[in-house]
């Protein structure tokens, strides 16, 4: 019985309110004498006032529970959309370690040996719109064709040929120049198939998966404030080093490609600044301790 009972609570509940409720409506009708109604009123009418007066009771009780459980219901979804905001960027960022730290770690191996990585860190601070108009501005139009042609040059098909034989990038046109004198004689030809090669399958990928990733923050799909301690320094780093390659993709007067990625850039890169200033500020001498005190 009393397990059928706790079971049924809510039900007898209910059932207990609408009878108590019935019960106060029809009051009059069981009392023979009320001193305090006016003679002139009947049994009838008296219901009728009570039943209003409870009808709006209820109607008020009514609106201020569906208020609340309004206000509870949004509330939870608050919870969960920020909850899986914080899930989202944590997936992210398992996804940002496979497919596109591991692959940036080769393309950065090669920008580093052919020396392109010394021409462009010299300018990091100056990219920001990461457009056509951009690199020219920075660079001028003779650094911009001094980037080009080391992206097709022999020091950028020899590093690509000896990394892969140390790292084993995966390419098999290079193993063909691996050794002899085809390695030592490269024609122009032969730098652009490799270049290229590696391109595709390296430098392609981390640019198209780094707007993918970037695309979740920038729509507020995910939090970035999650990742970002773990993830800008490298994300900072990729965008600059391939400063030139996302901004080449965006000629003046035609479409701008990887704008999620540059959002994100001109986002964590404010962070990192202002983040450097207040560490600055906190390191500035503010005088003695007695001066303080004044």
């Amino acid at each position: 019985m009393r397990n059928f009972l706790k079971k049924q609570k809510r039900s007898i509940i209910t059932v207990a309110i609408i009878i108590l409720v019935f019960a106060i409506v029809f009051s009059p009708l069981l009392i023979k004498e009320m001193s305090l109604i006016n003679e002139d009123t009947s049994k009838m009418d008296i219901i009728l006032n009570i039943s209003q007066i409870i009808s709006a009771i209820f109607v008020i009780v009514g609106t201020f529970i569906a208020v609340w459980q309004y206000y509870l219901s949004s509330k939870s979804n608050i919870i969960k959309l920020n909850t899986d905001r914080v899930q989202k960027a944590i997936d992210l960022s398992r996804y940002y370690k496979d497919e596109i730290l591991y692959p940036y770690s080769m393309l950065k191996a090669v920008y580093v040996q052919a020396g392109i990585t010394d021409i462009l860190s010299k300018e990091k601070k100056k990219m920001k719109v990461f457009d056509d108009e951009e690199i020219h501005d920075i660079f001028s139009d003779k650094g911009v064709k001094e980037i080009e042609r080391k992206l097709f040059s022999t020091e950028y098909a020899t590093a690509i040929i000896e990394l892969n034989q140390r790292y084993d990038f995966g390419l098999d046109i290079c193993k063909e120049y691996e050794n002899g004198d085809k390695k030592k004689h490269l024609t122009p030809k032969d730098c652009i198939i490799i270049a290229g090669s590696f391109d595709s399958k390296y430098r392609i990928a981390v640019m198209n998966n780094l707007e993918h990733f970037a695309m979740y923050f920038t729509h507020n799909v995910a939090d970035e404030s999650v990742v970002y301690q773990s993830l800008s320094p490298t994300y900072l780093e990729m965008c600059r080093v391939l400063y030139y390659n996302i901004a080449h993709c965006s000629q003046t007067g035609q479409p701008k490609l990887y704008r999620n990625l540059q959002q994100l850039y001109e986002i964590w890169n404010n962070k990192a600044e202002s983040s450097k200033k207040d560490i600055r500020k906190r390191e500035v001498h503010t005088g003695t301790v007695v001066e303080n005190l004044k």
